[in-house]
């Protein structure tokens, strides 16, 4: 971010005043979405009302919810049932199990 942090920090203000109760404006986030469409507008060559489309449309969020390993890892029969209903998230524990540990997940 080098000199730009002043920037940042004045767009973080502005943004928090303009939204309020909507949280997550940082800086670090703020340059890393300001990031994330210049690097879409440069390979896709967006003009600004498609830039302003995909920001409305959330695309910065959807790409960070996208980057997983889940179809890397799938076996090819449980790809075969990918249509999910719901997603459900399993824990695994190492060690002998203790009732305390029961919904903990440090």
């Amino acid at each position: 971010m080098g000199n730009s942090n002043g920037h940042y920090r004045e767009a973080v203000h502005r943004l928090r005043k303009e939204l309020p109760g909507i949280s997550g404006f940082s800086p670090h986030n703020v340059f890393y979405i300001r990031e994330f469409y210049i690097r879409m507008t440069r390979k896709f060559g967006s003009s600004k009302n498609v830039l302003i489309h995909q920001i409305d449309n959330q695309s910065y969020e959807k790409s960070l919810l996208s980057q997983t390993n889940f179809d890397q890892v799938l076996t090819p029969e449980l790809r075969a049932h990918r249509r999910l209903k719901a997603l459900v998230a399993i824990e695994l524990k190492i060690g002998k199990f203790m009732h305390g540990a029961i919904g903990r997940t440090d």
